[in-house]
């Protein structure tokens, strides 16, 4: 075995078994044995806080006056520093007890040549590397280094302790990655490792040395931050994660733009032990994650009320399509110039037992994310509007355009294709009926199975559109290379567009752009006139919102569908007189 030179630190009171010593080591004819020479214990502490040094060999021979717990402080002085023990006769009991402190080797003097005494400070070294690396392994997250969460929960108990015995304050931060899972699902799981890998990175440059940070799992962080003097002190570090986060990661060809959502909760005002606090930081942080995200709340006891409501929703989520809880709402999409109905957006609904309210997508949409719910949704739906269409043309209506919106972990499953299609075979539904809606935010720059399962759905004829758009990072490059076909301005733009010019000329040139690249273009969310007005002077003359229509039941709808197409073949009998 090759060896490297070791940095060896003798600690003896004896000069002549220091002599013994070097001698020994020089036997063995390698040269690589650097000796360092100390008295006594007090001096070899010294030495090892201020270098470094492979191995310390010490004496503890009866007359030699070292006690048991110096060994202890040795390796806390120098946690990486093999520790062998030399006695002048063979103690069962002491040897184990050495080991026990800390110790690697325990050796009797003088027994056997320079190579025996070499090879046992050569393995004692290696069995300390061999050591720190097991426990780097069971006390280390082996993806970002950061404390896991075995030492995490010691160390919070640790902490508790302390804080307790000394009448301090401390702080405990709860936070995740605001939409990880969808960069997870769309990018793979390598660029989400390589995304935590740069997060837990930025945490570290947040937080002082004596902090904790550890990742307890996927995208979930903890920050112990000890010693705090009030809430301003806590408040300082929360912003500053929470600006540092917002800073876009630049991995590779990818630009990704994560935000957090971070919860606290501070001893002992809102616990007085470790794991109280842990549930009271984690329910603020999914309280912050209500308010919109990107922001930081402290536990107020109002919040755990929340939270319990929050766990019955998930559980009756799960449940919820095999009661018969959801059902669909359709808005209609108008053509301006004449008030004509020339299509509907689906909109799901959901209506728990107890329920008085129908609770919209902003309301379970992100319990259905956490809870892999999306995908059954989304089929669920599919059939249910392929459904409603042949009824409706069963009733004699004339086929409409219906609109379903597709989440970004949707977009991802190769399923959806043939589920569409299945859908559209089984009754009877041409594709040039059926669109499907992408938020802006849910697509990327550079996604293979996103590519795909859009080209897939434009071979069958699927037609796609872009929501909300404007409000997010879509580039031009991505929008000139994926199959669209239609833009949505969103609903900000529109809101505005009576009174700030930047947002009217935002809309004029979403509106030209779609044109020149020969898309359809829908304004979102018209509430006034004004807003209406504003739109036609503009050229964008397909919209939709509730100053049109609310979402209208399938009954309300056919009612208004019945109207519509009464209304317009009047106008058209008219021009024929």
């Amino acid at each position: 075995m090759n060896f490297k030179s070791v940095r060896l630190l003798l600690v003896e009171s004896d000069i002549q078994d220091v002599r013994i010593v070097r001698e020994l080591l020089a036997e063995t004819g390698d040269g690589k044995f650097q000796v360092e020479h100390v008295d006594h214990i007090p001096a070899a502490l010294t030495r090892l806080g201020e270098e470094r040094f492979d191995v310390v060999l010490v004496d503890m021979s009866r007359d030699r006056g070292v006690e048991l717990d110096a060994i202890a402080r040795l390796g806390e002085v120098s946690p990486r520093t093999a520790i062998v023990v030399l006695c002048d006769r063979f103690d069962e009991s002491l040897s184990l007890k050495v080991v026990q402190a800390g110790a690697q080797d325990f050796l009797v003097k003088w027994q056997g040549d320079g190579f025996l005494l070499a090879r046992s400070i050569r393995y004692a070294i290696e069995h300390k590397k061999e050591k720190d690396y097991l426990s780097r392994l069971a006390c280390y997250d082996g993806l970002t280094g950061l404390t896991n969460r075995t030492l995490f929960r010691e160390l919070l108990d640790k902490t508790v302790f302390q804080a307790g015995r000394k009448g301090e304050s401390f702080a405990l931060m709860f936070l995740d990655l605001d939409h990880f899972k969808e960069i997870n699902d769309t990018l793979g799981h390598d660029m989400g490792d390589r995304l935590l890998v740069l997060v837990a990175r930025r945490l570290q440059g947040c937080v002082r040395g004596c902090d904790v940070i550890a990742r307890l799992g996927g995208d979930e962080f903890t920050i112990i931050q000890d010693a705090i003097e009030g809430h301003e002190d806590v408040e300082a570090v929360a912003k500053k994660i929470i600006h540092v986060m917002k800073q876009p990661f630049v991995i590779g060809d990818h630009v990704l733009n994560v935000g957090t959502s971070l919860g606290i909760a501070v001893f002992p005002e809102h616990g007085a032990d470790a794991l109280t606090l842990l549930k009271n930081a984690d329910t603020s942080m999914y309280y912050a994650k209500e308010q919109g995200r990107q922001n930081y709340q402290f536990y107020a006891p109002e919040m755990r009320t929340r939270a319990t409501r929050r766990l019955e929703m998930q559980r009756n989520l799960r449940e919820a399509l095999g009661r018969g809880e959801m059902s669909v709402c359709y808005q209609p999409r108008f053509r301006l110039q004449n008030r004509e109905v020339i299509g509907v957006t689906a909109c799901l609904r959901w209506q728990p037992q107890g329920e008085e309210r129908l609770l919209t997508p902003e309301d379970f949409m992100p319990l259905a994310e956490e809870t892999g719910m999306t995908v059954a949704l989304g089929e669920w739906l599919i059939d249910k509007v392929c459904e409603q269409h042949r009824a409706w043309c069963d009733e004699g209506l004339p086929p409409m355009r219906i609109t379903v919106s597709l989440s970004g972990r949707q977009l991802q499953q190769v399923a959806l294709v043939d589920a569409i299609e299945q859908a559209l075979k089984r009754y009877a539904m041409g594709a040039r009926f059926f669109e499907v809606e992408l938020n802006e935010n849910s697509m990327h720059e550079s996604m293979a199975a996103q590519d795909s399962v859009l080209d897939r759905l434009k071979d069958i004829g699927v037609s796609i559109a872009i929501n909300n758009f404007g409000s997010g990072s879509f580039s031009l490059n991505c929008l000139k290379r994926l199959p669209i076909d239609t833009l949505k301005i969103d609903r900000s733009f529109v809101h505005n567009l009576s009174h700030s010019q930047d947002d009217a000329a935002i809309t004029a040139a979403i509106i030209t752009m779609a044109r020149c690249m020969r898309m359809g273009v829908i304004a979102e969310g018209v509430e006034d006139a004004v807003q209406l007005e504003a739109l036609l002077e503009q050229g964008c003359f397909m919209a939709q919102g509730d100053y049109l229509s609310p979402p209208l039941s399938s009954w309300e709808l056919v009612r208004l569908l019945r109207k519509n197409t009464a209304f317009h073949a009047e106008k058209v009998a008219l021009r024929q007189v």
